[in-house]
């Protein structure tokens, strides 16, 4: 059982549930986010600090282009288990991602743009499903747009709102034409010299 659901529980603060987090391995941080049931996403929300930056979710010192994996878990009935591959760019106040899944091949990647001008109280990051984006690093999916075809039943009009957990760990909530559709939890890969090691 996730260690987390304790934390839930009791209305923990951030600041504990981010102590518990950093402490554990590696591979114990992908148990425990795996571990927590959908239906408690949302507490976990509720508890995670907004106020973050996009040096929170890949440092500063990390070359422009170079992919930083997120492993996550969204609150969904079927397909939960997913990454987002997301890099630097050179302008420092973005980064760009996208959607790596089991369907992929049929919803498209799902690539978005990160930012710190969140359109909700809070400060929290933005990722928006609905920019066009020019240049991505080589091995990457081609760029499909969100907005056109198949995609648009997935991606169309999203757009996630990400507080942080810990050093590793964010949760997000997502929300499509102002209505929430769901919550995932993400957890960075562990880098060294600026590049991902695998977890």
């Amino acid at each position: 059982m996730s260690e987390l659901i304790n934390f839930i529980n009791k209305k923990a603060s951030q600041d504990e549930v981010s102590r518990y987090c950093d402490w554990l391995s590696s591979e114990s941080r992908l148990s425990e986010i795996y571990a927590l049931p959908a239906k408690m996403q949302e507490g976990l929300f509720s508890i995670a600090r907004g106020n973050i930056k996009l040096t929170d979710m890949i440092p500063a010192s990390t070359a422009p282009y170079v992919p930083v994996v997120f492993h996550g878990i969204n609150s969904m009935p079927a397909f939960r288990k997913f990454q987002k591959v997301l890099c630097r760019t050179e302008d420092s106040t973005t980064l760009i991602g996208y959607n790596k899944q089991a369907m992929e091949w049929f919803t498209g990647p799902g690539y978005f743009i990160v930012t710190e001008n969140s359109d909700r109280a809070g400060n929290e990051l933005h990722f928006d499903y609905n920019q066009n984006i020019k240049k991505w690093p080589n091995g990457w999916p081609a760029y499909k747009d969100s907005n056109k075809g198949v995609s648009t039943l997935v991606y169309g009009k999203l757009h996630d709102y990400v507080r942080q957990v810990s050093s590793h760990i964010f949760i997000g909530e997502a929300m499509k034409q102002g209505k929430k559709v769901g919550y995932f939890i993400l957890c960075r890969e562990e880098m060294v010299r600026g590049e991902t090691k695998a977890a």
